[in-house]
């Protein structure tokens, strides 16, 4: 092999191995900057609040990923269709419970069957996924109303 021929290969192995550098560089900033995505997405509390209502339901459901979910009737409107029954119209609020968190499960239950009104401190997050929960609305706190 002459000189010039060791130089061109010199000087393509060192090419090769700054685009590998650079691919590489790219591919852990993208990885990087995802991270970051699910770590916002997860964590990051959009609002937090408290609704009050009466449980009307409480299950623990998924085919894959089981979570707790939830149904809150909240008062509202009375409307009389007939006098002798009063409807109200009131909201019904769907939140999720962390898996994790069996005290606030346990209060829920304990609250349903009782009947009694509770009041529910939930934080909502930006985005949920599948084996988190159905919604955005994670319940942390029940405190019962009397």
């Amino acid at each position: 092999m002459s000189i010039s021929e060791l130089k061109e290969d010199a000087k393509d192995r060192v090419a090769s191995w700054h685009l590998r550098r650079k691919f590489f560089w790219i591919l852990a900033i993208a990885l990087i900057g995802f991270l970051i995505w699910a770590a916002v997405i997860l964590y990051y509390p959009y609002s937090d609040g408290t609704r009050t209502g009466s449980l009307r339901k409480l299950s623990h459901k998924g085919y894959l990923f089981k979570t707790w979910e939830g149904e809150l009737q909240m008062s509202g409107i009375p409307v009389v269709t007939d006098p002798n029954q009063l409807v109200t119209g009131g909201n019904v609020w769907n939140f999720s419970v962390s898996d994790g968190d069996a005290a606030v499960v346990n209060a829920l239950k304990q609250a349903e069957a009782n009947g009694s009104r509770v009041t529910l401190h939930y934080i909502e997050r930006l985005k949920q996924f599948d084996w988190r929960g159905d919604t955005k609305y994670f319940v942390d706190g029940v405190t019962e109303v009397k």
